[in-house]
């Protein structure tokens, strides 16, 4: 999850190492002493809680206080490892000519499944975890503001993935401007590099450090994943067929279960001639909503609009379930593809799935080249 983290942390607690407080705030990192009642941090001076019902440990400096729980660090030669596979990682960040892709694909992975609507439950501070990469409601305002410009709603946020992605591009970004990849994504879950945060450790025993070396494993696999979108592959956009694709390193903007209308906003909100000379893969939501079937030529129409040829798009049918058949979903959608010029693709039954929703995506990337 991405933690609050405030400037200068260290000037607003006493050292790491003794779970002192300095004006009535604990350090919420710190088990401290069984005979000391520390009363709960105020919202706006905590770190993002690590859990639900998070159980502070200590830093690894610290050998007299007792852990809370049991701790899940990376031995010295571990963590070791771990930086310097951060330090060689393959893609820079934002602002040094590299893709923020993976980096966005390796933190999901492990908050979300890529889940742009993923909501968290609410904390014991009434604090809640948003979207795709659980940002904290309470950093939202500060994080949106500094991403896009403007205070961002929750339910704004939610339902916007551009906004989403900008806001953890930004802030990840940071991050990484002053950190190799594995103290970055100790900065997101712990709100401190590796060096202090690794130790840290939610109720569930999952440390900074075991955070960061699942982030890196994930890294690793996202950079090899992204090899066609560097190599300009299309961009897709829509619902869990165009997810299904992302996962297999295209770029774009889908998400499970989202309808026709939501493709459509998505569509709408990119920026005006950002998709020029791309390739495009729609998935148009059909499966999820079949009376909006139509919404397809919208979809189409906002695609051309932000600067897509239609001799670059292409409709992407769907499966065979019952419901989809008797509702003609697919002769829909290639009437539509016909009337604006773009190419409609069918997706073969011999590749479907037991639900006869979802393809094997190794045989549809096949099929799309």
């Amino acid at each position: 999850m991405a933690r609050s983290v405030l400037d200068d942390l260290y000037e607003q607690y006493l050292t790491p190492h003794t779970g002192a407080t300095l004006e009535g705030k604990s350090n919420p990192f710190i088990a401290p002493p069984s005979a000391v009642q520390t009363p709960p941090l105020p919202q706006a001076q905590t770190t993002k809680p690590l859990s639900t019902t998070t159980t502070p440990a200590p830093q690894e400096e610290e050998p007299t206080v007792q852990l809370a729980g049991p701790s899940q660090a990376l031995s010295p030669a571990a963590s070791s490892s771990v930086l310097s596979s951060a330090s060689t990682a393959s893609l820079g960040p934002v602002g040094q000519g590299g893709s923020m892709a993976p980096y966005r694909a390796a933190i999901a992975n492990i908050e979300s499944g890529g889940n742009y609507s993923q909501i968290g439950p609410v904390t014991a501070t009434g604090d809640q975890a948003l979207g795709k990469y659980q940002v904290m409601q309470s950093n939202l305002p500060q994080w949106s503001l500094a991403a896009v410009g403007r205070v961002v709603s929750p339910q704004e946020f939610l339902a916007n993935p551009q906004i989403q992605d900008a806001v953890f591009d930004h802030r990840f970004g940071s991050y990484l401007k002053s950190y190799p990849p594995a103290d970055a994504a100790s900065m997101w879950f712990t709100g401190r590099p590796l060096a202090t945060g690794g130790r840290a450790a939610d109720q569930l025993g999952t440390t900074g450090n075991s955070y960061a070396a699942q982030f890196m494993a994930n890294l690793r696999t996202a950079q090899t994943n992204a090899a066609p979108s560097r190599q300009g592959g299309p961009m897709v956009f829509g619902d869990s067929l165009g997810a299904g694709l992302l996962q297999k390193g295209l770029q774009g903007n889908a998400s499970v279960g989202r309808p026709p209308a939501d493709v459509l906003s998505s569509i709408n909100s990119l920026p005006d001639g950002s998709l020029a000379g791309k390739p495009i893969i729609l998935s148009s939501g059909a499966s999820n909503d079949v009376a909006n079937v139509g919404l397809a030529s919208d979809q189409i129409k906002a695609l051309i609009a932000k600067g897509a040829s239609p001799e670059n798009i292409t409709l992407l049918g769907v499966g065979d379930r019952p419901d989809f058949q008797k509702a003609q979903v697919n002769a829909q959608l290639q009437s539509i593809a016909g009337a604006t010029g773009v190419k409609f693709q069918s997706i073969d039954p011999a590749i479907l799935g037991p639900d006869r929703v979802h393809p094997n995506y190794d045989s549809l990337m096949t099929s799309l080249q």
